[in-house]
């Protein structure tokens, strides 16, 4: 009998409360294509009632007098990150409105008006914990804002919130979005690299396969393994850069459409 292509073991399983996802967990954001955003950020806090929410529409082929489903294939997805942000500031106000920040000497404004700014891409990660206090992350490696409504909070008894949606897409490329993290069945590695070479010397060469993708300062976008003598790997783009002991990633193609739009981090 094969073992399931997801990996879910029984033995991870148990029916006490250490699992359980505590409330109001911190969202971090960064912008994507923005030279200015070298890490990530704190938007806020994010209240209960917060989601998580993938939607599948299906082609199924039914047989029979009743008829009764056979097979059922999904044929596209849409994923939503939604729930209520506490924070209200400058910067907050601009994203969910998608609205021009502009600073003074004594003051901050965000402008809204009938012609509407160039979208920005966003990737986030929600950090929370369980009740035995590991850290758990959703890590989205890319997503637009997608609130039909914003609704802002002016006052109450309660700190004030601001709705946030946002809709998931796909990175072509997230190990260029994001280096540091990880895709699926990733080798990563260091390496020499020298200008114009098409040759690198890697540190280890277990789990480096002809075809594999490659990722790393130097290397050129789309660079692909085509050779392996011993620790030398040959690509085939000559590098655009020099750099010794520099961190490199290989993977396959396939398992970076496995594993392109989000990831969970559990800590051990």
């Amino acid at each position: 009998m094969a073992t399931n292509e997801l990996k879910i073991l029984p033995a991870n399983f148990n029916d006490g409360i250490d699992k359980f996802f505590l409330d109001d967990p911190i969202v971090l954001i960064k912008i994507l294509d923005d030279e200015n955003w070298t890490a990530f950020k704190t938007l806020g806090i994010m209240e209960i009632d917060k989601n998580f929410s993938v939607e599948n529409e299906y082609a199924e082929f039914k047989a029979g007098i009743p008829q009764r489903t056979k097979a059922k294939d999904v044929i596209s997805t849409k994923t939503f990150f939604e729930g209520k942000i506490k924070s209200v500031q400058p910067e907050t106000i601009a994203l969910l409105t998608n609205s021009i920040i502009e600073k003074g000497t004594a003051d901050t404004k965000v402008f809204m008006g009938s012609e509407i700014p160039t979208q920005v891409f966003i990737a986030i990660i929600l950090q929370g914990e369980t009740h035995d206090g590991k850290q758990v992350e959703l890590r989205i490696r890319k997503a637009v804002l997608a609130s039909d409504s914003v609704k802002i909070g002016l006052g109450g008894k309660d700190y004030a919130s601001l709705d946030f949606k946002a809709e998931v897409l796909v990175d072509e490329d997230p190990l260029v979005s994001n280096f540091d993290w990880n895709v699926l069945g990733e080798v990563a590695t260091t390496a020499d690299i020298t200008t114009s070479s098409k040759d690198i010397t890697v540190t280890s060469a277990i789990g480096i396969t002809e075809g594999m993708l490659v990722y790393g300062a130097g290397i050129p976008a789309g660079a692909v393994v085509t050779g392996i003598a011993s620790l030398v790997v040959t690509l085939d783009q000559a590098a655009t850069a020099t750099a010794t002991d520099a961190a490199v990633k290989f993977v396959t193609a396939e398992n970076i459409l496995k594993s392109d739009v989000v990831y969970w981090v559990f800590e051990s």
